[in-house]
């Protein structure tokens, strides 16, 4: 963190009422942090969790946040739980709800996870392309109140933002997890997140209600990859489940897994039975812009361990080329930079 700021504090904008509000980001009139007036407690002190929590009021609507640490979990977990009452209209403008995370980086680089893949772009807002300044003398008048310059881009999963530290020799940063929410905005070493937004048209309430929010943000020293950001993201967006069961006698091992990625650059994008017939369809991608062959272990309750193995299209349909194959149990196929592939096993 920078000396004096802030990690995580939720900030309210208004913006100036304006044309297609649904769709466009208007002029910021006003920016209030919520950085005051809240009511404090404590609802986890133990050797496993630790937990703040954080009650604000502001306008009509009221917040609850709450920043917590788990043991052996990398990251900072926040748990919003907002009464969104907040209503814009023709007359006030657009009221708007971000968090923000200044990081005590010099030279940012941001990346942003996109489908299969993840995009760098600038961390100064005024290199981001706007589609709005194309439209100001088409659909409105050159003179409405909108932002020509709202630096508001899309992500998934995550997004990174990654420069020097004074406090090392290696590149550090951090990784913006959310499960929800996908505007982003970059400012120097500053990320943020846009969580609620009022617009009036053609919605007249589009977020009034109560909704529940999850973000963390995940720190790293030394050379960032997509690879671990990309797994850091699912982590946070599919938790691992633990059920209680009774003893039960068997034959299986303590540990046994049906499938295993050996290529930390490849993921799993889907696995399913073939659309026409018994065989098992195996869908990988490759996130960091690099030609691989992938490995992917699989359990005989999936596959036999030399089973037949063919690439196909996405209708699975096998391609004349095939690079597939499984040999004692693990499936190798060639992969490019940034592409998919599909493999039918028999």
């Amino acid at each position: 963190m920078p000396p004096g700021g802030r990690l995580g504090v939720l900030e309210y904008y208004l913006e100036a009422p304006h044309p297609m509000t649904a769709w466009i980001i208007g002029q910021i009139v006003k920016v209030a942090p919520l950085t005051s007036g809240a009511t404090l407690e404590f609802p986890h002190a133990g050797p496993h969790m630790v937990a703040i929590r954080a009650h604000h009021k502001f306008g009509d609507s009221k917040f609850a946040l709450t920043i917590t640490l788990a043991a052996g979990v990398p990251r900072v977990d926040f748990n919003l739980e907002a009464d969104w009452l907040e209503r814009g209209t023709p007359e006030t403008g657009v009221p708007m709800l971000r968090v923000a995370f200044p990081l005590a980086i010099r030279q940012a680089i941001a990346s942003f996870e996109c489908a299969n893949g993840h995009v760098t772009r600038s961390t100064n807002p005024k290199d981001i392309p706007s589609f709005t300044a194309k439209l100001l003398g088409q659909y409105f008048s050159n003179n409405a109140a909108v932002d020509p310059v709202p630096a508001e881009v899309p992500a998934q999963k995550w997004m990174d933002l990654t420069g020097a530290h004074d406090g090392t020799a290696e590149p550090a940063g951090a990784t913006l997890l959310n499960d929800t929410k996908y505007g982003h905005s970059v400012n120097g070493s500053t990320a943020r997140l846009t969580l609620l937004r009022s617009s009036y048209d053609p919605d007249p309430l589009p977020e009034l209600g109560h909704h529940t929010i999850r973000f963390a943000l995940q720190p790293h020293v030394g050379a960032w990859n997509a690879s671990e950001a990309t797994r850091a993201g699912y982590a946070f967006n599919l938790p691992f489940n633990v059920v209680g069961t009774g003893m039960q006698a068997g034959k299986l091992p303590a540990r046994k897994g049906c499938a295993e990625i050996l290529t930390p650059n490849i993921m799993l994008s889907g696995m399913k039975k073939a659309e026409d017939g018994g065989a098992l369809i195996v869908r990988l991608y490759e996130t960091e812009g690099r030609a691989t062959t992938a490995r992917v272990k699989l359990d005989e309750c999936l596959a036999a361990p030399d089973a037949a193995a063919v690439e196909t299209d996405v209708m699975e349909r096998p391609l004349k080329t095939n690079t597939a194959k499984m040999a004692k149990g693990t499936l190798s196929v060639k992969v490019l930079p940034f592409s998919m592939v599909t493999v039918r096993i028999r």
